[in-house]
């Protein structure tokens, strides 16, 4: 993998519900982004594209190991990159 950033902006999405997993990455495919999307914060967290990504959008009520605040906050720090929380249902 290129260690470069990709020119198009990555959109990584966290969420444990495959369908809705798959609909966002989807729609942000469709917007022209790049999306990649993962099942839990923990995968995300140790991906390849954790440094490469120009946005998060991540489920908050997740079970098992959640993307907190304060690990958004300093994965933040590290890349800059804008986040999006929300949950569905």
């Amino acid at each position: 993998m290129d260690a470069e950033m990709p020119k198009k902006p990555v959109i990584a999405i966290v969420d444990d519900d495959t369908s809705v997993r798959e609909g966002t990455m989807d729609l942000v495919k469709a917007m022209g982004f790049i999306a990649e999307a993962f099942s839990c914060a923990e995968e995300f967290l140790k991906s390849k594209r954790l440094h490469s990504t120009s946005c998060l959008i991540a489920d908050v009520r997740m079970p098992g190991v959640l993307l907190d605040r304060g690990r958004a906050d300093a994965w933040n720090d590290r890349t800059r990159a804008p986040q999006s929380f929300g949950s569905v249902g």
